[in-house]
């Protein structure tokens, strides 16, 4: 006799695939570093903030040490929460360390997977590092742009002197002034200048899409699939926007550098010493996305640096 299956039996037959699913994976967390307890699907989606995730990070560092681990809607994250422990595993295990994790909302809408920081370790990412050691790889190659920073720094006391209220928007204008004119040969303007603002507007963008758990196409990326009219469905708007500003960020600067060195007037940099003598398109990509990972990295890091200089030098 044949006996219909009910709704109640579906939900049942999926409870044990859940459970049985829950059991293997706790039993694979097992091999990861020590992680706070979780809820059941969600595991520790709300524990981790998606403005200040370092905080939550660093919180959760002193109770469970060095190195612990995380789980958000079934992505596992290991986090390292001292510079000892960064050196024992991205440096000292860096082949087995070095690929990116794929974010769905990063590098499928976005298209940010051309970019440095979300690269896996493949023939693209060897030509980058090619291109940066070319450069940068030597105190002597360093030392033909140390005439930039010497005039920037000067500049930049000047207008300490003058302003000393407006201290962080000189640091941020003495950043963005140093490292576009060592890529690009470009003099950042007085006052709001546009590389220096699209250089800001997309690293804030770039923290933002990198956040574990900030978009949940990273944990069902099947959802890249709807069409935009679909409601829920607004980070396929914001990835446009996203994609707009980053083709931006790479290829204004392109443009003013070719510009430039067809008119004779290009002062050398980054860019314009790797493109000189003539490349291919396929070489111009790689060189232009290189220059923006300097163009867009240096200038967050030299942004956070000097913040870090002025409170441990004037603790303020």
């Amino acid at each position: 006799m044949v006996h219909a299956i009910s709704f109640a039996d579906v939900c049942l037959l999926g409870a044990g695939f859940y459970l049985a699913a829950w059991w293997f994976r706790s039993r694979r967390f097992n091999l990861l570093p020590p992680r706070p307890p979780g809820y059941p699907v969600i595991d520790n989606l709300f524990q981790i903030s998606s403005e200040k995730n370092w905080e939550d990070f660093a919180a959760l560092g002193r109770k469970y040490g060095d190195i612990i681990s995380i789980s958000i809607l079934g992505t596992r994250y290991v986090v390292l929460n001292s510079h000892r422990a960064i050196s024992a595993i991205l440096e000292k295990q860096s082949i087995k360390c070095s690929n990116r994790p794929h974010l769905t909302m990063a590098c499928h809408l976005v298209g940010l997977d051309k970019g440095m920081p979300f690269m896996d370790c493949s023939d693209r990412f060897r030509r980058f590092r090619k291109l940066f050691y070319r450069l940068f790889g030597t105190r002597n190659s360093t030392a033909a742009f140390n005439h930039i920073e010497e005039k920037e720094t000067r500049r930049f006391l000047r207008k300490v002197l003058q302003t000393p209220d407006d201290l962080v928007n000189h640091i941020r204008f003495t950043a963005g002034a140093i490292i576009l004119e060592v890529t690009y040969g470009y003099t950042v303007q007085e006052g709001t200048d546009p590389f220096v603002t699209l250089a800001d507007e997309v690293m804030a963008i770039v923290s933002l899409i990198a956040t574990p758990g900030a978009f949940l196409v990273d944990v069902i990326p099947a959802l890249r699939l709807l069409p935009e009219w679909f409601s829920g469905t607004g980070f396929l708007q914001d990835a446009k926007k996203y994609h707009q500003l980053m083709m931006e960020s790479v290829l204004w600067p392109r443009l003013y550098v070719v510009e430039h060195m067809a008119a004779g007037t290009a002062t050398p940099s980054f860019a314009s010493k790797l493109l000189e003598g003539g490349v291919s398109p396929e070489e111009e990509e790689v060189i232009m996305w290189a220059c923006a990972a300097v163009y867009l990295g240096a200038s967050d890091t030299v942004h956070s640096l000097i913040h870090k200089i002025k409170y441990t030098l004037f603790d303020v």
